[in-house]
């Protein structure tokens, strides 16, 4: 309640690295996962789904709900500075963009037509939005937010832990 746009621009962030449609993250994994579809072994593409799922899990949904649902700790923080406001907008109105529009982001891969086993293939012809990827996707984020709620509703899912993490430079 007390950072709404902090919310706003976190939940779109989250939805782009989940790859829900209409999201950045979305035409980017389109492009990934049919080549891993038509051209890498089978277990590439079970690998790929699984982390799909777990980045669902995790950065969809987990981040969001217990930094801003999950309990009330009693803080009232103030809404972010209005320069850390402008850089969540920026970018969250660019994961929108690409996402409708991924044509700009395929328009910069360094190689716009790749040729495999004598067939050309060309990034400006891609298109991500076909039933196939939306419905399979859309049915990925669906399972693995059940699984979420079910796993939090029974208490299976691990509590949360006051912990320090390292970084890097410590």
């Amino acid at each position: 309640k007390t950072m709404p746009w902090t919310t706003t621009f976190c939940i779109i962030g989250a939805m782009s690295i989940s790859a829900f449609p209409l999201m950045s993250g979305f035409a980017a994994k389109s492009v990934i996962a049919s080549a891993a579809g038509e051209y890498a072994p089978t277990i590439v593409t079970f690998v790929l789904l699984f982390a799909s799922a777990g980045v669902m899990e995790h950065s969809g949904i987990k981040i969001p709900f217990f930094a801003f649902f999950a309990h009330d700790s009693g803080k009232r923080p103030q809404e972010a500075p209005w320069n850390m406001l402008a850089a969540m907008a920026i970018a969250a109105i660019l994961c929108i963009f690409i996402g409708v529009y991924p044509q700009a982001l395929y328009q910069l891969l360094p190689y716009q037509e790749v040729v495999y086993h004598g067939k050309s293939i060309s990034m400006l012809e891609y298109t991500p939005y076909d039933v196939t990827h939306v419905v399979t996707q859309l049915e990925l984020l669906l399972f693995a937010a059940l699984a979420f709620a079910f796993l939090l509703r029974t208490g299976v899912y691990p509590a949360e832990e006051r912990a320090v993490n390292l970084d890097f430079d410590w």
